[in-house]
């Protein structure tokens, strides 16, 4: 019995060490800026970056993805730009030392006027790599930002070529092509209201109408939801096609018909 109990134990401490060294480590791999680390469950919640040059310790992948566990949540990085650590014959050269980005206009941002702003789209799967917003309808016009398979896109008008979004609060348009219909879009009941958070951030849509209870969603910047019920500091929201929830008025504002 002794020895059986033994083995039992052998066997569970080498199951608990495979377990605990299945994590590999990666280095960063990008042209100039961080990666950004994603929320697993939404990837268009960025929780924080990666510097070039610097190793994430992946738990596993999928088809487009590495996991890995950041600030005591499920999160992942987009595989494409990881290398293995050791391998030298695709190792990343030097960090650099700039950031560079895209540059902003002073111009007032405009107020979204049209329902179809509701309309929510994603980054295809098929895509390999990922897509680039664009400041107007042209391969060569100046990059807003990047986004990936499974990112949402919150759109205001779909053409055959080009497809006008919106994106951190400013207009852009990325290629047909690669978006597809996103069965996240908001339900006709309510009314249409934009969210207007700091740039970078999110607004967190909440159980109750209490900064104290348990948030059911982080929705970005430029977000739009559909207002149920208002009150005085805060409003019943669907923040998708099937699913209600609170945030505070003061990050919310109506689009004008």
């Amino acid at each position: 019995m002794k020895r059986f109990i033994s083995l039992t134990l052998t066997v569970l401490i080498a199951l608990s060490i495979c377990t605990i060294a299945s994590a590999e480590k990666y280095v960063v791999n990008t042209e100039s800026t961080p990666l950004n680390i994603r929320l697993a469950s939404d990837h268009s919640v960025i929780l924080g970056g990666i510097a070039k040059g610097k190793t994430v310790n992946i738990d596993y992948f999928d088809k487009f993805w590495g996991y890995f566990t950041y600030d005591g949540q499920l999160a992942c990085v987009y595989k494409s730009y990881l290398v293995k650590a050791g391998d030298s014959s695709t190792a990343p050269t030097t960090p650099s030392t700039t950031k560079p980005g895209p540059s902003r206009s002073s111009a007032p941002r405009k107020v979204i006027s049209t329902n179809e702003a509701s309309m929510i789209y994603s980054v295809s799967d098929e895509v390999r790599d990922c897509i680039t917003i664009r400041v107007k309808k042209s391969s060569d016009a100046r990059i807003i930002a990047r986004v990936y398979p499974g990112d949402y896109l919150y759109v205001v008008n779909v053409g055959k070529t080009w497809t006008r979004v919106v994106y951190d609060g400013q207009y852009g348009f990325v290629k047909t092509k690669y978006i597809v219909l996103s069965d996240y879009n908001l339900p006709e009941e309510g009314v249409l209201y934009q969210v207007f958070v700091k740039s970078g951030t999110t607004l967190n849509v909440r159980a109750a109408d209490s900064k104290d209870s348990d948030v059911l969603r982080a929705i970005p910047n430029g977000a739009y939801v559909k207002v149920i019920e208002q009150y005085e500091l805060w409003s019943k929201v669907y923040y998708d096609m099937e699913n209600q929830g609170f945030v505070m008025n003061k990050f919310i504002k109506p689009v004008e018909e």
